[in-house]
Formats: structure tokens, C-alpha cells, sequence
């Protein structure tokens, strides 16, 4: 395999380095393997940029690549990570609304499972989204079952992402700290320090959960696929019941792609309740006592949805976390992943002005680094404060201030105080910075982008807002000339 990844350096005249990243072509796309429709044969023209991608990659094989170097265009989602975190937020109805109703304790626990294993169906997708940047935030209403979701970016070395799921049954805090290493023709998602805690209000118990190990193969030759391999457990901290989830590592001839086995036991170590199935189409549960169901029932508890969206084959969940009218757009924080100027320009498939705010978003992210660290100015998040954990150790927990806020800013914009609201839902002192998205717009300038969206109108229940769809609509955004379009170290 080595001898190949050597000749396709060997062959190639010119490197990624040498290659304007907004030279890309608009509709670049990775080759990945499915359930088998995709066309028999990489293109030419992708190969080829495969083949630079390894001419870039060649010498830091076995390194951590996470902030060490700006990868081009074309790999690329129109998310942001912390986007892709909100999307676990699908199975929260009903598999966290049902463990929260349960009155049997081993089935709380086997939803709390099929919510972990059917949240990772999303990494189908290869495309990379981006890296957030430190202070970027985003928020998700989800009018199904009242569920709000805030998630930030609370430190840029080390890059760790935290999100924050609640309703008026459940909590979940998700902590995001992945390190890439390039192993020639794969990459190793190194999770270990990625931790889950989701608390049942209705109860008071705490679940634990952990991260399986992954693996993404056929980076430069062959398509594309993931392998999510490895046995986590997930506690039950109150009664000490627990699960371990057994991600089959693929074998030969493809034995066991995508298999995954976990087994609900009492604090004794007796097994209660199997799960099986595959985390990319279904789950089903047998019950191996006589309790609520006779043992050696078995019911089908997931079975994944296989509508997919566009060349990046988006599931319809996903598309609701990009949408933005301009009403609001006003309400949103600046900081909201939503405003990113490369994302969204890659949502209208402009690559070429995608690749150029990347990289100005990514230098100024790094300047600005740069200086904090020089005035020993540490950064401190806005919406999350390090706080003791349920096993013990410390976790980015939410604050509870940002949907309050929300409302506020939402009052003042109903009585047309626009100044006032600038001043709330955000950190002080955070226009300019790199996570200002608003920064790098300049309306005076001919160029735009065009995104089609949908209307989000807002009501306000007894918690906080919720937000529901109406009609469509249409928002530009237009790119700055003034920033630098110097290369930067940061994915």
C-alpha cells in the first residue's frame, strides 16, 4: 500500500501548496462507499485531487494534523463541527424522552444507548465540516419536544467543542476532543478525551458515556468509508447498572462493517437486555428476563431514515440546522455558526470565495491567539464554566444565561432597539474578533452571496423559546475585500 501512496507522489507534478485553494472546482466531491450505488471508479479529476491531498499530507504521516495545517476546500461540508454535534439532537425524541418516562431502570438505560449508537448513523458523511473557531457558538430550537441546544467553542489548543441538550425531561452535555492523525491512506480520530453525560431530570440519574474509537480509510485511494470500532461502557451512576457497547472492528472480505452489540447488566453483571444491529441502518433489543416483556422478546427499536440530501447526501435533519431568514438572522448572536462566510459560501457551492474567507477566518483566528498568548490573556468562554461531574472529575457545564439573553434580545429588537441588543448574547468586546462572522462582511461590495432559507418565527413558552417553520425566503451576505488571504495552520 506504502509503494502506491510513494508513486502517487512520485507521479504528481504539483503540489496542493501550489495550488490556490479557490482554484477548486465548485462541486468537488470525495468518492465513498455505500450501500453500493455509488459509480464503480474514482473520476480523474478527483483522484487527482487525492493524489495532491497525499503530496501534502506525506510528511506528517503518524502526526496530529488537527491545527497543524489548512486542508483545501473541497473536503469540505457546509457545517461547522459544532453543527454536526447538534445533529445527535434527532434521537433525543424519542429515545431520551422514552428512557425519561420508563419505570423500569434497564430500559432507561438501553434508550440512553440507542440514543449514543443511532447519533453516529450522521458520520456517513465523509466531508470534513469545519473546525470551529474560539467563541463561535450555535444554537438549535427543536419544536418536536421543546429541546434547545447551545453549543461553543471553549478552547482553541487543545480544540474542544461542548454542547448542551436539555428539555423538560433530560440534560446532555457532549464534550468534543478529537486529534487527526494521517496514516498514509487513512486517518486515526484519536476520542479519548470525548466524554457524554446525559442526567433524567425525572428520575435524577446520570449516565456516563464514551467515545468508541474510528478510523476513516481509502483517504486517497479507494472509497471512502468509516469504522467506529472499539467497547465503551455507559453507567448508570445512581443504581450502577451498565452497558457496553461493543463497535465491531471490520474484518476481512468486510466481516462485521458497521456491527455493533451492547449488553444492558445489572450492578451484578447479570445481562437484562441485547442490543444489535448496525449503527448505519437499524437496532433491535431482546429482553433476556421475564419483566416488562417476556423474555426473549424482540422489538425493533430504530430503523434509520434513508432520505439523503444533495452531493454531500445530507439526512433532511441536518438541512433544518443551516436555515436562516433575515428576521432571524438579526436575532442570532454573531458568533453563530450560521454566519460563517466560508460556510456559507459552500452552501451556495461557491468554493472559490469559500476557500478565500477560510482562510482569513483561520488567520485571524491565529493572530489573535497569538496575541493573548503574548499578554498571557487567557480566553474565557461565555456560555460554559468548568464545574465538578457527576464521575467525578471537572466538565464544561452551561451556565443557563444564553437563552435568557435570547429573550431579551429578542424584546429589544420587537421595540426596535437596535443598539440595546447588540449589547446582549454576546462576550464583551466581541465584535472584531475572529468569531465576529459579522466582521468579515462589507456591504458596500459587489460580490454575494445568496442563500435560500426558511422563516423561523419565535414564541415563548414557560422555559425558553421555541422556534417553528413557516415560510421561505431569500438573504445575502456580501465578502470583504480588507482581510488577508494568507495561509493558515488551522484546519
Amino acid at each position: 500500500m506504502f509503494s502506491k501512496l510513494k508513486s502517487l507522489y512520485t507521479s504528481t507534478s504539483k503540489t496542493i501548496l501550489g495550488t490556490s485553494e479557490a482554484e477548486a472546482p465548485t462541486t468537488p466531491t470525495l468518492e465513498v462507499e455505500d450501500s453500493g450505488d455509488a459509480a464503480d471508479r474514482v473520476s480523474d479529476a478527483n483522484q487527482g485531487r487525492r493524489n495532491s491531498l497525499f503530496v501534502m499530507l506525506k510528511d506528517f504521516i503518524g502526526v496530529d494534523v488537527t491545527t497543524t495545517l489548512s486542508l483545501p476546500i473541497w473536503l469540505f461540508e457546509d457545517y461547522s463541527y459544532l453543527q454536526r454535534m447538534c445533529e445527535m439532537s434527532e434521537f433525543s425524541h424519542p429515545f431520551l424522552d422514552k428512557a425519561a418516562e420508563s419505570k423500569n431502570q434497564w430500559e432507561r438505560l438501553m434508550y440512553v444507548a440507542c440514543f449514543s449508537i443511532a447519533g453516529y448513523h450522521g458520520s456517513e458523511r465523509y466531508e470534513k465540516p469545519f473546525n470551529p473557531v474560539i467563541g463561535e457558538t450555535f444554537e438549535f430550537i427543536r419544536p418536536e419536544n421543546n429541546v434547545h441546544v447551545i453549543a461553543e467553542q471553549v478552547s482553541h489548543k487543545p480544540p474542544i467543542s461542548i454542547c448542551h441538550c436539555e428539555n423538560q425531561n433530560f440534560i446532555v452535555n457532549q464534550r468534543a476532543e478529537i486529534n487527526l492523525r494521517f496514516l498514509g491512506n487513512s486517518v486515526d480520530l484519536d476520542t479519548k478525551a470525548c466524554k457524554m453525560y446525559v442526567h433524567l431530570k425525572t428520575t435524577g440519574e446520570d449516565f456516563v458515556l464514551a467515545y468508541p474509537k474510528s478510523v476513516i480509510h481509502n483517504v486517497i485511494l479507494g472509497r471512502v468509508w468509516v469504522d467506529h470500532h472499539g467497547t465503551v461502557n455507559i453507567r448508570n451512576l445512581k443504581t450502577n447498572d451498565s452497558c457496553d457497547v461493543n463497535w465491531k472492528k471490520c474484518g476481512w472480505f468486510a466481516r462485521g462493517r458497521y456491527d455493533v452489540e451492547a449488553d444492558i447488566t445489572d450492578a451484578e453483571g447479570n445481562k437484562k437486555i441485547n442490543l444489535s444491529g448496525k449503527w448505519t441502518k437499524s437496532l433491535s433489543a431482546k429482553w433476556l428476563y421475564d419483566g416488562d416483556q417476556p423474555s426473549g422478546t424482540v422489538v425493533q427499536l430504530w430503523t434509520k431514515d434513508p432520505t439523503q440530501i444533495g452531493i454531500h447526501k445530507v439526512p433532511p435533519f441536518a438541512l433544518e440546522l443551516n436555515k436562516m431568514d433575515e428576521e432571524y438572522e438579526r436575532l442570532l448572536p454573531v458568533t453563530d455558526s450560521r454566519l460563517r462566510p466560508d460556510r456559507r459560501f459552500l452552501q451556495t457551492e461557491d468554493s472559490d470565495n469559500a476557500a478565500i474567507y477560510k482562510l482569513r477566518v483561520e488567520e485571524k483566528q491565529r493572530n489573535q491567539e497569538n496575541r493573548r498568548k503574548a499578554a498571557n490573556e487567557p480566553w474565557e468562554p461565555r456560555w460554559f464554566r468548568l464545574v465538578d461531574s457527576p464521575d467525578g472529575g471537572q466538565y464544561w457545564s452551561y451556565n443557563g444565561e444564553y437563552w435568557p439573553q435570547r429573550e431579551q434580545k429578542k424584546k429589544f429588537l420587537q421595540e426596535g432597539k437596535t443598539e440595546e441588543a447588540r449589547t446582549v448574547l454576546v462576550r464583551n468586546n466581541v465584535y472584531g474578533l475572529a468569531c465576529d462572522f459579522t466582521s468579515y462582511v462589507n456591504t458596500n461590495n459587489s460580490n454575494t452571496i445568496t442563500t435560500t432559507t426558511t422563516t423561523t418565527t419565535t414564541t415563548t413558552t414557560s422555559t425558553a423559546p421555541t422556534a417553528t417553520a413557516t415560510t421561505t425566503t431569500t438573504t445575502t451576505a456580501t465578502p470583504s475585500t480588507s482581510e488577508t488571504t494568507n495561509t493558515e495552520n488551522s484546519n
